[in-house]
């Protein structure tokens, strides 16, 4: 994930789906794409156990948005 590049990006949405041996410093590391945006962004982020994933994999599905509110008169 490190060629990804969020600037610009209003607010992200981050799903983790993962098997049941997930490690602190593996969801970490997907936790530090909020940091690629910068601090005004709005970040909604949730994770999923699955019984369906062998126990060392990570599914991350990422979405960004990048639109200007138009304020009205």
């Amino acid at each position: 994930m490190e060629d990804i590049n969020l600037e610009g990006a209003s607010g992200i949405l981050l799903n983790v789906t993962v098997g049941t041996d997930l490690e602190i410093s593996e969801f970490n590391q997907i936790g530090e794409l909020s940091g690629l945006c910068g601090r005004k962004i709005k970040n909604h982020c949730w994770t999923a156990l699955s019984s369906d994933l062998e126990d060392d994999s990570i599914r991350v599905k990422l979405g960004f948005y990048r639109f200007k509110r138009i304020k009205n008169r």
